[in-house]
């Protein structure tokens, strides 16, 4: 199932917006205006108009045959432009591929939105090993379960993390979700302290999953590292080594994207100035 966010209705670009996202991430093929009205919860008149806007500007197209929309040739274009001007992939990658050299597991690059309080994993890449775990990219997730996003929650500001915990009310996704406040603070805080985050069956049962943050500027972080690997190959030997090969190539991603990572001394300065923690 799809989440959004409740959409304005006086908002013509959060409605338009809306139908671009269901048409995207809905079902395969072509899309009748009643079908996105029903998806939507817009009335088929305001469909049919937004649909129309869309066409004329290319952003979606009509089929001849069935009247049905889908996306456009001039979204793919513009797609493809904006993912040609977003660095951090381009930068991330060969990093993300020493990792796998040096550890032979699968490394993903999660982003963090800080408007929509959630991350999602924009690139991969893959170990040869033929058991591992298959994450979906381009997909929005929480960040208050698992490696990938408690790495990022940890070094979040306090006000942020509680809006993440009162607009999630931490559901689990698993039975080993940590959805109590005052355990996943302290997690958080064993985290900022050790600068990664090591998770088992959180998201995914039988994954272990070892991550650690990607700093942006003004000591912000806009993503993360993460190790995803089978439990039953997983060795708890391992996870000192994994968090130190995965903290080098964060830093450089980060020192790449002409970022300054905070030292430890100043995270935990930070820390007692209430940016961080308590």
């Amino acid at each position: 199932m799809i989440r959004r966010r409740p959409t304005n209705r006086r908002n013509p670009i959060g409605k338009t917006f809306q139908l671009l996202s269901l048409m995207l991430e809905g079902k395969d093929g072509s899309w009748g205006v009643r079908e996105l009205a029903r998806a939507s919860g817009l009335p088929p008149t305001t469909v049919h108009r937004l649909l129309a806007s869309l066409e004329n500007e290319g952003l979606v197209s009509r089929e001849p045959e069935s009247e049905g929309y889908r996306i456009g040739l001039e979204f793919y274009r513009l797609a493809w432009r904006a993912e040609a001007q977003f660095p951090i992939r381009d930068v991330a990658i060969p990093f993300m591929r020493s990792v796998v050299a040096d550890c032979s597991e699968t490394v993903f690059l999660g982003l963090y939105d800080p408007t929509r309080l959630e991350m999602m994993f924009v690139a991969v890449a893959e170990s040869s090993h033929p058991l591992r775990y298959f994450i979906p990219l381009n997909q929005w997730i929480p960040v208050y379960t698992s490696a990938s996003g408690m790495a990022i929650m940890a070094f979040l500001p306090r006000q942020e993390r509680e809006q993440i915990v009162k607009h999630t009310q931490l559901a689990p996704l698993t039975e080993f979700t940590i959805t109590d406040p005052i355990l996943l603070e302290k997690e958080l805080v064993r985290i900022r302290a050790t600068g990664y985050a090591c998770t088992h069956s959180q998201r995914t049962v039988g994954a272990v999953g070892v991550a650690t943050p990607i700093w942006g500027h003004n000591n912000r972080v806009i993503g993360d590292l993460v190790i995803t690997i089978p439990e039953q190959r997983f060795d708890a030997s391992q996870e000192p080594e994994l968090a130190k090969l995965l903290i080098h190539y964060s830093k450089c991603i980060s020192e790449h994207l002409g970022v300054r990572v905070p030292t430890q001394h100043e995270i935990d300065q930070l820390s007692k100035e209430g940016r961080y923690g308590h």
